[in-house]
């Protein structure tokens, strides 16, 4: 079947995921195990995990700390650090830019699945044609009794330049032979990859569009 390509508003599902940020525990409940039982059927209010208030405004949302000078350059971490670095990573990397284009469309290079650069098409910057689960050929659609319509799921991916230059360099040395197929290169700290998913705005409700990030994209359907 020929391929066609259409314009159609999206919304950028993963954003879905902000509101939590709102919403957090100020106890983390730590289950302990009971070895008389067998199961884990007590709990103790730890410190609080929140977010942290130089994280705001979003338009300002600082990058965290990678590597020397991170809360992972210790012995010891908790599941405090991992969290509060993940919230700060995801509203770094969403934070709006004076564009109105949250910071990873506008910063981040646009790359298909063969870390091919994504050329704009017609004036608009995101191309999309990835459907596929990865791992598999499954397609994933919107649940039609949400808004009367079930629409396709799209996804982009998006990298910097750190990463992009470790994956051109390591897989040219391996496909000339220089390094072997199964090897143990690792991508430098700070290398980033996004994996975001994007679905039509009418499978939104009208009063809920608000809520998300909204834009226009190049589709090619099947």
């Amino acid at each position: 079947m020929k391929r066609k390509q259409v314009i159609i508003g999206l919304v950028v599902v993963v954003l879905i995921a902000a509101v939590t940020l709102f919403f957090l525990n100020k106890e983390k409940i730590i289950n302990k195990y009971d070895s008389s039982s067998g199961y884990a059927n007590a709990s103790v209010p730890s410190t609080p995990c929140e977010c942290e208030s130089s994280w705001f405004p979003h338009e300002q949302t600082p990058a965290p700390a990678e590597g020397d000078g991170s809360p992972f350059d210790s012995k010891t971490t908790t599941n405090c650090d991992f969290h509060q670095w993940s919230w700060q990573k995801f509203l770094w990397v969403t934070k709006p830019l004076p564009s109105g284009n949250p910071f990873f469309l506008d910063s981040l290079t646009l790359v298909s699945p063969q870390m091919e650069d994504v050329a704009p098409q017609l004036g608009i910057k995101l191309a999309l044609s990835s459907i596929n689960q990865a791992g598999s050929r499954g397609i994933l659609r919107s649940n039609p009794k949400f808004n009367n319509a079930a629409d396709t799921v799209y996804y982009s991916i998006h990298v910097n330049n750190l990463l992009k230059d470790k994956a051109v360099t390591t897989a040219a040395l391996i496909n000339s032979g220089k390094l072997p197929v199964s090897n143990s290169e690792t991508f430098p700290v700070g290398a980033l990859e996004l994996k975001v998913s994007w679905i039509n705005i009418d499978a939104i409700a009208k009063e809920r569009q608000k809520n998300y990030f909204t834009t226009k994209a190049r589709c090619f359907k099947q």
